[in-house]
């Protein structure tokens, strides 16, 4: 759309990814956020799981590009509230998917690594679903409705994200930063292999793809292949902070929901695109010149 100003709403703008998804866009685009769980004063009130409000939004607003990041994502809280996790995490997707089906706009949806099982690994954004917990189970249901639906869409599929979140859930990070700057142990999971994705390079990949229109599947992830525990040691070093109070656990000693234990990203497709996060030593770097 050559010349013309698009209009993309970003549902779920409250969030971590939201959040940095506002802040990397281009002028290009004229944005507009939602929130519901963390509400703004600078963001549009939308509960996705009102199919009546989401087509009133999307009917006025009209945008061109949809990019639904809303989620309730706590893995251990979905396992224990399933009706509240299906309500958000697969209705709502299907609620915009209704109303993005009238307007005719181009759909952005944010799945999840948690859609595989583990068993596998590296995954291609062809690789069958097998999700292991109920919010992974939740997010490959999303995935299907997405992948059956009439129009054009693109998934986006990020594994591991960290930076500053304004409100809402914590992060690895933020959550071992928090540990460390009281001087606690905070137990990380050694047989965990992930691909930790700063949450700005993950906004900027986003962009990236929606300027070229792009549909289909996308994994994203960062450059670095490592352990939970090992991502925490840099976390640790990087900010200065005692290295030892990061204590190697199994995943299955945290008592949390089920896990994967390698959900990790085959990325050709991301980088034949031209697109390449950082690695998580760099990501760190970056996320200290934002806190300034």
């Amino acid at each position: 759309m050559p010349g013309k100003m698009i209009t993309t709403l970003i549902v779920g703008a409250s969030g971590l990814l939201g959040r940095y998804l506002l802040r990397t866009a281009s002028k290009s685009h004229r944005v507009i956020g939602t929130c519901f769980g963390n509400p703004s004063t600078s963001l549009l009130s939308m509960d996705i799981r009102d199919p009546s409000q989401v087509l009133e939004t999307l009917y006025r607003l009209r945008p061109d590009i949809v990019i639904n990041t809303a989620a309730i994502g706590s893995v251990d809280y979905v396992e224990q509230h399933p009706r509240d996790g299906y309500d958000v995490n697969v209705g709502g997707v299907r609620n915009l998917l209704d109303a993005v089906r009238i307007i005719g706009s181009h759909f952005v949806h944010i799945s999840s690594n948690a859609v595989f099982s583990g068993d596998d690994p590296p995954y291609d954004e062809y690789a069958e679903l097998d999700p292991i917990n109920t919010y992974g189970i939740q997010k490959a249901l999303a995935d299907e409705f997405v992948f059956n639906a009439d129009g054009p869409f693109l998934i986006i599929r990020p594994i591991l994200m960290y930076g500053w979140p304004e409100l809402g859930r914590q992060n690895i990070v933020t959550m071992c930063l928090n540990a460390l700057e009281e001087d606690r142990v905070f137990r990380a999971a050694e047989d965990v292999i992930t691909q930790p994705l700063y949450a700005s390079d993950c906004a900027r990949a986003i962009w990236q793809l929606v300027s070229k229109w792009s549909k289909g599947v996308y994994h994203i992830g960062g450059e670095t292949t490592t352990s939970i525990y090992q991502f925490c040691t840099g976390v640790a070093s990087s900010f200065g902070k005692n290295v030892d109070l990061i204590e190697p656990v199994n995943i299955e000693s945290l008592r949390l929901s089920p896990r994967p234990l390698n959900t990790t990203f085959v990325l050709d497709k991301l980088y034949n695109m031209g697109i390449k996060p950082c690695g998580a030593r760099e990501g760190l770097v970056w996320m200290q010149k934002e806190r300034g």
